[in-house]
């Protein structure tokens, strides 16, 4: 009764009350990743506009893909406000469930760990997302490094939008990453596959290291992990052998 009423609420536009990486909705979802995470800045940052203005342009409003859907595809960003990763984490925050303080657990555990860096809080005026370099300056999500981006970007859409029956398709997951960052996303994917059950992780990668390491660990057994996957070898798209 809890789905179907999650997804009539859903269906008519109302938001479902949903705790980020605590999914309790079980209807089945796909979340779609191209290979493309960045976060760029918002388009309404225009140079005449002042605190006050900006903050009447960035009203708290639903973010884009909050509702139940068996699909979400997360093509590159646009700039728009209501589109945005910020709007997301301010809208996490007004909500005052907890899920902001999981997502800043979860980002400073995964991204900032070990730097001087941290996901602060949220900014009031104008709205956004507060990143504390450890300097005494603080910036927003879109000065982060490209690497740093594209794991912000994967983490905070996975945490708010998974159910507790998700696929996850990532194309190409090492795309601005280096081999350290993309063996740190690896290891946060093994690590959420084990929380959560009911999550299926489906990625692809051109990176030989971590093919290597993907391919050794296929023959340890690990309770409440299942390993498989498909090497393409170049010539299978040469048209000889057919695809």
């Amino acid at each position: 009764m809890q789905d179907v009423s999650a997804a009539i609420r859903a269906g008519s536009g109302e938001a479902i009350n949903e705790h980020f990486l605590q999914p309790s909705f079980h209807l089945p979802t796909v979340l779609y990743f191209s290979a493309y995470r960045d976060i760029p800045p918002i388009s309404n940052d225009h140079p005449g506009l002042g605190q006050a203005a900006l903050s009447d342009v960035r009203s708290i409003s639903q973010p884009q893909h909050w509702n139940y859907a068996p699909l979400h595809a997360f093509e590159a960003h646009n700039t728009l406000w209501e589109n945005s990763l910020d709007n997301l984490v301010v809208w996490m925050k007004w909500l005052d469930n907890g899920s902001f303080e999981t997502a800043q657990k979860l980002i400073n555990e995964q991204i900032f760990d070990g730097t001087p860096k941290m996901l602060k809080s949220v900014r009031k005026v104008p709205p956004e997302a507060l990143i504390d370099a450890g300097d005494g300056e603080t910036h927003r999500m879109d000065r982060l490094s490209s690497g740093e981006k594209s794991l912000a970007y994967l983490f905070l859409r996975i945490g708010a939008h998974a159910t507790a029956n998700t696929i996850i398709l990532i194309n190409e997951m090492d795309t601005h990453l280096h081999i350290l960052w993309a063996h740190r996303l690896y290891n946060a994917l093994e690590d959420l596959a084990l929380e959560h059950p009911g999550f299926t992780i489906i990625m692809t990668t051109h990176l030989s290291e971590l093919l290597r390491r993907f391919a050794a660990g296929m023959d340890i057994a690990r309770e409440g992990l299942y390993l498989g996957g498909e090497l393409i070898e170049m010539n299978e798209f040469t048209g000889q052998a057919g695809v």
